[in-house]
């Protein structure tokens, strides 16, 4: 039987990423939209369209970035390409 590694998908380890990040995030970007990277705060943007084309512009992988809005309840997470 295989057994999932969830390490084995960028987006969710991304996500893990955030919720490490949140409480300091919120403190200092409540309501901005963060892009996470490699397990790294990318960017921190006024809309979720800033967000996207920022990572798009350096070709940050397909399905990997994680983007969301700080501290809004209940957490709003877009990531998508295409």
């Amino acid at each position: 039987m295989d057994v999932l590694n969830l390490y084995d998908y960028p987006r969710f380890v991304n996500a893990m990423a955030y919720e490490e990040m949140k409480e300091g995030l919120e403190r200092e970007h409540w309501g901005k939209w963060v892009v996470i990277d490699d397990s790294k705060l990318f960017g921190v943007y006024q809309s979720y369209e800033e967000a996207e084309e920022a990572a798009r512009a350096v070709g940050l992988e397909f399905f990997n970035y994680f983007i969301t809005q700080v501290g809004v309840k209940p957490a709003i997470i877009l990531s998508h390409g295409g």
